[in-house]
């Protein structure tokens, strides 16, 4: 049988967990107050439009899978000769 998506998505989530030495996240801290309120809501239809997953991993790991690239410049270079060539 294969697992359904939210298993694999926890296994994979150890996984990573355990390759970069722990837990990754957003570094806020242990700590955190949230005011929360209770509100209403009407689903449009019984099944999602979309299903996203967004997964948090090392600047290294995204380096590797190529998602950040290593190549050209990191920033615009309005003027690459130092100055505005004459019209």
């Amino acid at each position: 049988p294969t697992p359904s998506a939210p298993a694999a998505d926890s296994a994979r989530a150890q996984r990573a967990a355990k390759a970069t030495g722990g837990p990754l996240g957003t570094g806020h801290g242990q700590r955190e107050t949230s005011v929360v309120q209770t509100v209403d809501f009407d689903r449009a239809s019984d099944t999602p439009e979309e299903v996203i997953a967004i997964y948090y991993d090392t600047r290294a790991r995204l380096i590797a899978q190529g998602a950040i690239p290593t190549t050209g410049p990191r920033q615009p270079l309005p003027f690459p000769g130092h100055f505005v060539p004459d019209p």
